[in-house]
C-alpha cells in the first residue's frame, strides 16, 4: 500500500463502527470496519454493497481528514497503474517529517496504554483473551498482568469472565470498561487533533 503508517494509525484511532480516510473532500482507502458490522456484511441481501451498509441510518461513519494522497490511488486501469508508479517514485521516497503520540495513563505508575486498549478491544470482539493474545502476538501471562494491574488501579473490572475450556474464557467488556476505553480513545483523538494543528507551526516547511 502507498498510504503511510501514520494514516493507518489515525484511521484506527476512530471509535466509530467504520472510518474512511478523506483527502480534500475525496474518500479513499483503507476503510476501517469494526467487528460489529461483520454479521451485517456476511448475512445481508446478496445484492447489498458496502456502500449500502455504511449509508444506513444506524451506522456512524467517521470521515478522517488526512494529508496523504496515497489513500486515493487506485489501479483499475493502465493509466492508474502508471500514476501509482509515478507517485511511488516521486513521493514515497521523500517521506515527510511526521509525529507520533503514545498516550499512557499514570496513577503512581503506568497502568493503561494503546497496547492494552487494543488487547481489550480484540478480546471483546473475539470473546477470548487467549485468542486476542494469539492475534496480537502478546503472551497470555503478560496480557493478564496488564489487565489485572489496570483493574487494581481503577477499582473496576474491564472484562466479564465466564470460565471455559482450553483457555476460551468467553470474556467481554464490562459497561465500565467500555466507557473507559471510549474516554481514552476520545482523549487520544483530541490530542491528535490539537497536535495536527500545532505541528506545522514548529516543523512546517517555512521553519
Amino acid at each position: 500500500p502507498l498510504f503511510s503508517t501514520e494514516s493507518a494509525r489515525r484511521i484506527l484511532l476512530s471509535a466509530e463502527a467504520a472510518a474512511i480516510p478523506r483527502v480534500e473532500g475525496k474518500n479513499g482507502h483503507p476503510i476501517m470496519i469494526r467487528r460489529e458490522l461483520y454479521d451485517r456484511m456476511l448475512n445481508g441481501p446478496k445484492d447489498q454493497t458496502l456502500r449500502d451498509i455504511l449509508s444506513a441510518e444506524d451506522i456512524r461513519v467517521d470521515y478522517v481528514e488526512i494529508d496523504d494522497q496515497g489513500v486515493l490511488l487506485d489501479t483499475n486501469t493502465h493509466e492508474d497503474y502508471r500514476d501509482l508508479l509515478h507517485y511511488e517514485k516521486t513521493s514515497m521516497r521523500q517521506e515527510p517529517l511526521q509525529y507520533q503520540i503514545d498516550v499512557s495513563l499514570i496513577k503512581d505508575q503506568h497502568f493503561f496504554d494503546a497496547e492494552l486498549l487494543q488487547l481489550l478491544r480484540e478480546t471483546d470482539e473475539l470473546g477470548s483473551i487467549y485468542s486476542a493474545c494469539k492475534k496480537l502476538g502478546i503472551s497470555y501471562s503478560r496480557a493478564w498482568k496488564k489487565i489485572n494491574h489496570a483493574e487494581n488501579v481503577t477499582g473496576f473490572h474491564f472484562l466479564s469472565r465466564r470460565a471455559g475450556g482450553s483457555r476460551e474464557d468467553h470474556s467481554k467488556l464490562t459497561a465500565e470498561g467500555r466507557a473507559f476505553l471510549g474516554q481514552y480513545e476520545q482523549f487520544c483523538a483530541a490530542l491528535d487533533a490539537w497536535a495536527r494543528k500545532q505541528f506545522p507551526e514548529y516543523f512546517g516547511e517555512s521553519k
